[in-house]
């Protein structure tokens, strides 16, 4: 065989290709930008003094404790339980979160103005050498001085800890007073037209229509002079040559938080569609009833729908019977003992209960504690809910679209009255309306007396308790339908009482 020598084939390396110029220096400035953007943030987040502001009246904070102080920050609950009254009920109310540190300014203003609420509050720089500059925007009133006060009144901002260690002095002899220009805020729903406020009052004085809607600048006129004995100096006669007015009465409670904006989003065949913004938390509130006027089209509108809205994002806790109040409607004014069963489970409380309430009972169902004479609308708590495990067998499924309608038939049906089930209804209606669906049972009578006995003296003839289990869902379930009591008939002295549980 022959001796055959091949040539030895050498594999060349593959050349090596050239570095992409072009891409190097897009992702160079791709990285550069995105280093920018997040230093503005983190720069632009770190100079936002106040997170919000809040507004306490002069019976919320002791003025002594300042001692004449043009502020004060507080750290932590001891701080709090220094300058706040009743510490508990304004750490909950206002979901005081001490994560967070808070800046106590006391304030004044001069009443011959228009200037009527507050509309806003910023903390707009703080100097080199400690000084706060604040800014205050004011609302206008029809009223003026009516609702203004030259007493001393509170604002509470809240910020990230350590944002105001820096502050030596608040000087608002220098604060900027401006009235509100009225244009809608940024926020998640855009408005055709919004509202102005021109009157506030509490519940027990409102006239709770939930809409009136005026074509002439003389009816409306005569609504607020008849309600309020003052005229709409806020109105004048040309502005009806191109619009109506409705005027609708937005409730202020509980999970509905503050009113933020109320604005006109649509006019649909006749039905003007009204949207309450609302600050929500969870926690007690007497009802405050705010009437907004909202310019429409001339002739557009025959009803007007409401709706709330949460603008932020909160979380009641599951297994928690939130908000449960007793309302009190005895035949005749009678001083009432109520002692609760389950005292172990209590997680707050208002009036703070120690070994029960002890109130003076009127029909009309006003209350005054006996103990600090204040007036009251009901007596309220929270407790752990030990008794509910999870979803029933039977039970409603409901569109969150639908669930206002629903529940105002339902508490109808389980004895609820109209003022009553409102209260219900606006406490829970932000977290349920904008689920997919919701499942709802309703735990009542013995049931629903089993987490919390009641021990009630004198003992009330007729008794209605409802605590609503609910769950969000986001497709539909089938439940066979809950078999709801006969409707009851309320005679002699009446104890009503409503709550919730998240499941």
């Amino acid at each position: 065989m022959p001796n055959v020598k091949g040539e030895a084939k050498i594999k060349e390396p593959a050349p090596s290709q050239k570095p992409n110029k072009v891409g190097y220096i897009i992702a160079v400035v791709l990285g550069l930008i995105i280093v920018v953007v997040l230093a503005l943030f983190f720069i632009l987040n770190s100079s936002s003094f106040a997170k919000r502001w809040i507004y306490l009246g002069e019976a919320s904070v002791s003025e002594d404790a300042l001692q004449g102080a043009s502020f004060v920050v507080i750290r932590d609950r001891s701080d709090a339980s220094d300058y706040f009254y009743d510490v508990d009920y304004t750490v909950h109310d206002y979901n005081l979160r001490f994560s967070n540190d808070y800046l106590l300014v006391p304030f004044s203003h001069d009443c011959d103005s228009a200037l009527a609420s507050i509309s806003d509050v910023r903390l707009t720089s703080i100097s080199d050498d400690g000084a706060a500059e604040i800014k205050f925007t004011f609302g206008q009133s029809i009223f003026g001085s009516y609702y203004c006060t030259t007493e001393t009144q509170f604002i509470l901002m809240e910020g990230k800890k350590g944002s105001f260690d820096k502050i030596k002095k608040v000087n608002l002899d220098g604060a900027e007073y401006e009235i509100s220009n009225n244009e809608p805020p940024v926020g998640p729903t855009e408005y055709i037209a919004e509202g102005k406020l021109i009157w506030s009052e509490d519940g027990y004085s409102a006239s709770n229509e939930s809409y009136e809607i005026f074509d002439n600048y003389n009816d409306l006129n005569d609504y607020v002079s008849k309600k309020r004995g003052y005229e709409s100096a806020m109105f004048s006669e040309e502005d009806f040559l191109e619009h109506d007015y409705i005027v609708v009465a937005v409730v202020q409670s509980d999970c509905g938080g503050s009113v933020e904006t109320v604005g006109l989003v649509t006019i649909d065949n006749g039905v003007a569609h009204v949207n309450a913004e609302m600050f929500g938390s969870c926690g007690p509130c007497a009802p405050e009833y705010h009437y907004y006027a909202i310019p429409v089209q001339k002739g557009s509108t025959q009803k007007v729908k409401l709706t709330y809205e949460t603008v932020n994002e909160y979380r009641c806790e599951p297994d928690v019977a939130y908000k449960p109040v007793i309302y009190l409607y005895p035949t005749k004014a009678t001083d009432v003992s109520v002692k609760l069963g389950a005292k172990e489970k209590l997680l707050v409380s208002y009036p703070t209960y120690i070994d029960g309430w002890r109130v003076n009972a009127q029909p009309n169902g006003n209350l005054t504690d006996l103990d600090t004479g204040r007036g009251l609308y009901s007596l309220y708590y929270e407790a752990e809910n030990t008794t509910t495990h999870g979803m029933h067998d039977t039970g409603f499924v409901v569109k969150g679209s639908d669930t206002a309608s629903f529940l105002e038939a339902k508490l109808a049906e389980l004895g609820l009255n109209d003022r009553e089930a409102e209260e219900f209804i606006i406490y829970w209606l932000p977290q349920m309306q904008n689920n997919a669906y919701n499942y709802i049972y309703f735990a009542t009578g013995e049931e629903a007396s089993e987490n919390m006995p009641l021990d009630v003296s004198p003992a009330p003839k007729t008794t209605i308790r409802i605590n609503m289990e609910w769950k969000a869902l986001t497709a539909p379930i089938k439940v066979k339908t809950q078999s709801l009591p006969a409707t009851p008939t309320r005679e002699g002295f009446t104890l009503v009482e409503w709550g919730g549980t998240i499941l």
